[in-house]
């Protein structure tokens, strides 16, 4: 029987904001444990459950989501939302993405073949998702210190 193993130190000290989400390395194991969870191992299933609505939850809060993972640099709102519009669209389609995943694993009867096609298929988006987050983010970054550099150098 295959194990599928929570990452609750990871995901632990991640909802008590002691640290940053890897996004990329916690989607490839939710993808490689999806592959092994099997309609007939009920425990694999609830762990595979618990993990991705805790994901779910952490993806949905600005401060631990791929966004929020980014640089302090980044202008944001008194709710910690980033200002730039593309960053924040793809900060829900991000969410989005964990959100179909919980709703769809909810029920066992969904653990078929032809589900775990879906589910991968949405957790592979949330991957591309993330990586346009990064470059978005980099380009903010990286206009913040230009904006920066050109303001020393009037002073």
């Amino acid at each position: 029987m295959n194990t599928i193993h929570l990452h609750e130190n990871t995901l632990a000290a991640n909802c008590r904001g002691e640290s940053n989400v890897n996004w990329p390395v916690e989607i490839l194991q939710l993808l490689k444990d999806i592959r092994k969870v099997s309609p007939h191992n009920s425990h694999g299933h609830q762990i595979l459950v618990h993990r991705l609505n805790e994901l779910y939850e952490i993806s949905g809060t600005w401060e631990l989501c791929a966004v929020g993972n980014l640089c302090d640099v980044i202008p944001r709102d008194f709710q910690n939302r980033p200002l730039d519009e593309q960053l924040k669209s793809l900060g829900y389609a991000f969410t989005n993405r964990f959100s179909t995943c919980v709703k769809a694993l909810d029920d066992r009867e969904y653990i078929s073949q032809k589900n775990k096609s879906y589910f991968i298929g949405r957790l592979a988006d949330a991957l591309s998702i993330h990586m346009a987050i990064e470059k978005r983010a980099a380009e903010l970054i990286q206009e913040y210190h230009k904006d920066v550099t050109v303001i020393g150098q009037q002073s």
